[in-house]
């Protein structure tokens, strides 16, 4: 999840502007991947979430991956 777009709850700050637009449309993205994961649990999965601030940085000039 990315921190802004996902409500991190260590990294995110509300925007001042238009903060209510914001709370709106990110607690829908919130809600949604809530029922999401409801859902696969319910199929059998097991759900990670894995926070955009957890993952390796990419070294500068460097791919992430290689083939």
């Amino acid at each position: 999840h990315g921190c802004f777009w996902h409500w991190c709850p260590e990294h995110f700050r509300l925007p001042k502007s238009r903060s209510a637009h914001w709370r709106l449309h990110i607690g829908r993205n919130v809600s949604r991947h809530r029922r999401s994961a409801r859902k696969l649990r319910r199929l059998g999965y097991r759900v990670a979430v894995v926070w955009e601030h957890d993952l390796p940085r990419k070294p500068k000039g460097r791919p992430l991956c290689t083939r």
